[in-house]
């Protein structure tokens, strides 16, 4: 039994984690478009206010101060960048200076506040003190990289976004996560007793989540609108794929880079270029925007996203697509949506045309998005307020275990699961996480479903197998269920077991199965448990 609840403080933190990320979306989702300035403005306030009351109330004055500033001096850049006259060169350089000014100032402010986060061994202090205000520095951070990146033309922001904020804020969420886990203890249950412990996992489970999105979307837009000067294997050329296009180069034009192409001597009648989308889930919202402008008028682009299978490379349907007939020589903005329909699969956003000409199709933007559809609740009884499966929340029957934090070009998630049993402890070994359901009479009767994605660290011919266990409340046996065993080896595979529940007050355990003892762990992650009507 819990011996408390979360603390008081715990409450604030998903409103303050609802402004966070507000204010990052604006900055990764809108790209360069500084017409969004008074949306940044009122969402940094807005959460601003809100950790400063936060502040205020666990008494960290040295630092609250320092953010407050902070806070205040970027809505003031902002504004004085706004009112500049064009030709103001000297305005422009002073302006310059001021945001990378506040940028200095919360560099020092992050390094003190990790000094202040080594030196206090307090959990509570970590989990609601040090964390919040850390993320939120991160945050203000983000917001002035991506002012200094519309508004002057420094690229390179990007980059420094996604590996010095977007990045350190997911080690920093995976560490918390722990944190909290291994402070509050295990409370997987569906009862009263435990909600407050459940809602506030939710909480950090949902903030992870979002900014593992929108880590993958900066990534995949790393040099989209082709400004890099000097590029590696990911920003070359905006990361596309020019195989079915004869000629590409970046060419200066009105004074800003830009993606010239075309197929002049090449043997294709419908030449293009692509680029592919890996890992992205079932039934989410897939956004495909260019920008785009040439010389040779009446040209037909079409604009595509295609779903393909990742093991056959097949279309899995009907592209959507778009026909445009280029009227004029001016940049235009041109955009399709495709709602994903199947899990195995990775997508393909792609722009093709219908001549061999020597003039040029001219790209400033080839940018993606994407948004998840959200869990589909089951029509059952209570259906928002069902436990989840977190990775922290699992134990072992094997010699070793760990919830290991990892970052992945293809793949969303950043949490995974690893486990092996190297020193022979069991013939069997296994994993497993457990659900109970004791409250409520609605919540007896209705089946379940698992899936989740399983490989090796290392290249090994595995067998493995995933079970549903329905245990009675002194954890006896009652039923099992066990899917049919897979050979895994170091390429995901996606494994999923359904169990029509026979017992109302019931303990679901859940386990995932493999039959060696070589020091070599399996991997798990986006582990899902759905629940259906009887």
């Amino acid at each position: 039994m819990p011996e408390q609840n979360p603390t008081e403080e715990s409450s604030v933190w998903p409103d303050i984690c609802s402004g966070l990320l507000k204010i990052i979306s604006i900055i990764v989702e809108h790209n360069d478009k500084i017409t969004l300035t008074h949306n940044i403005i009122n969402e940094i306030g807005a959460a601003t206010d809100k950790i400063e009351t936060y502040l205020e109330k666990n008494q960290i004055d040295d630092f609250k101060g320092k953010f407050k500033a902070s806070v205040i001096k970027l809505e003031e850049a902002i504004r004085n960048n706004n009112e500049l006259d064009e030709n103001d060169t000297n305005g422009r350089i002073n302006n310059e200076k001021a945001f990378k000014d506040i940028l200095d100032s919360l560099i020092n402010l992050e390094e003190d506040i990790e000094v202040k986060g080594h030196s206090n061994i307090n959990p509570y202090f970590i989990l609601y003190e040090y964390y919040p205000l850390l993320q939120a520095v991160n945050t203000l951070m983000i917001s002035v990289r991506g002012e200094l990146k519309s508004r002057f033309n420094d690229y390179l922001q990007d980059e420094f976004i996604l590996i010095h904020c977007l990045e350190p804020m997911l080690e920093l969420q995976h560490r918390v996560e722990k944190m909290f886990y291994e402070q509050e203890g295990h409370y997987n249950y569906f009862a009263p007793l435990y909600k407050p412990y459940q809602d506030f996992m939710v909480n950090y489970y949902a903030y992870r989540k979002e900014l593992e999105r929108l880590r993958y979307i900066f990534f995949h837009n790393l040099n989209c609108n082709f400004q890099y000067k000097v590029t590696n294997s990911i920003t070359f050329k905006g990361g596309l794929d020019f195989h079915r296009c004869k000629n590409s180069a970046i060419n200066l034009i009105e004074g800003r880079r830009v993606l010239a192409v075309n197929n002049t001597e090449g043997e294709l009648q419908n030449p293009s270029i692509y680029k592919e989308y890996h890992g992205l889930p079932k039934s989410c919202e897939i956004h495909f925007e260019i920008i785009a402008r040439s010389k040779k008028i009446g040209r037909v682009i079409q604009l595509e996203i295609w779903e393909l299978n990742s093991i056959t490379k097949k279309t899995i349907n009907t592209p959507q697509n778009q026909k445009i007939t280029l009227q004029s020589d001016t940049w235009e903005t041109y955009e399709i949506k495709y709602t994903k329909q199947e899990e195995d699969t990775f997508i393909e956003c792609e722009v093709y045309w219908y001549d061999n000409d020597n003039v040029d199709l001219l790209f400033q933007k080839f940018f993606f998005n994407y948004n998840p559809s959200g869990p589909v609740l089951a029509d059952v009884p209570h259906s928002e307020e069902l436990p989840t499966i977190h990775h922290v929340d699992w134990h072992q029957q094997c010699s070793s275990k760990d919830n290991i934090f990892e970052i992945s070009d293809d793949i969303i998630t950043t949490q995974y699961l690893a486990a092996h049993d190297g020193n022979r402890t069991f013939n069997e070994p296994y994993i497993y996480t457990e659900l109970g359901f004791w409250w409520d009479e609605d919540v007896w009767n209705f089946d379940v479903e698992i899936e989740a994605y399983v490989r090796t660290r290392h290249p090994i011919d595995r067998k493995a197998q995933i079970e549903i266990l329905e245990l009675d409340g002194d954890k006896r046996e009652h039923a099992r269920a066990s899917s049919n065993v897979e050979s895994i080896s170091n390429e995901w595979i996606r494994m999923s077991l359904f169990y029509k529940r026979s017992m109302g007050k019931s303990v679901l355990r859940f386990q995932v199965k493999w039959f060696d003892n070589e020091p070599n762990d399996i991997m798990v992650r986006d582990i899902v448990v759905k629940y259906y009507n009887k």
